[in-house]
């Protein structure tokens, strides 16, 4: 999420019921959150993670990176399913299937009007992402490409996972500073 709308300043979480035992006190496992997120950059997004929770509409499902989970498709069309929608004051934007929903660049944008939506063009190489990821650390090892992200990025990542992390172990919202 902080590579599409930068950084993660404010983080909210709540965690759901447990539906089955994992454990007691330091070894129990959260089965399911609800995360609300501000960025620097002012937009706010919502996130829910759920082990119990059935649905195609997961990061494995929904992607095929995984190639020990089947990925999920639409049954009349074969596309596939979204597992993110990206909603900003000009459209609307599925991800991984890169469904775009917009107003016609002619139209006033409003309740009464029509949206078209469209399928963006990406690339489709039938690699497993893990491998793509393994090949471009390598080519980083080698100094033949720059890596897609650097060690400020990690950092903030895990910043994040511990504002998460203190969050739902009290503090309810927590600033990342």
């Amino acid at each position: 999420m902080q590579y599409l709308f930068g950084r993660i300043v404010r983080i909210h979480a709540e965690e759901t019921i447990s539906q089955r035992p994992h454990g007691h006190g330091t070894d129990s496992v959260e089965q399911g959150v609800a995360l609300t997120m501000r960025f620097a950059s002012y937009a706010v997004g919502t996130y829910v993670l759920s082990d119990t929770g059935v649905s195609p509409h997961n990061f494995e499902m929904g992607t095929g990176e995984n190639p020990a989970i089947k990925q999920v498709r639409l049954a009349a069309s074969n596309d596939e399913i979204d597992i993110y929608r990206i909603f900003g004051s000009r459209g609307t934007l599925g991800v991984p299937d890169m469904t775009l929903s917009t107003y016609d660049a002619a139209v006033e944008p409003g309740w009464a009007e029509s949206m078209q939506r469209q399928k963006l063009g990406i690339d489709s190489a039938p690699r497993v992402p893990f491998e793509r990821q393994l090949d471009h650390f390598v080519q980083v090892v080698h100094r033949e490409e720059a890596p897609s992200c650097d060690g400020n990025a990690g950092l903030q990542a895990l910043q994040v996972c511990q504002a998460i992390h203190d969050a739902l172990r009290g503090a309810g919202t927590v600033d990342i500073s």
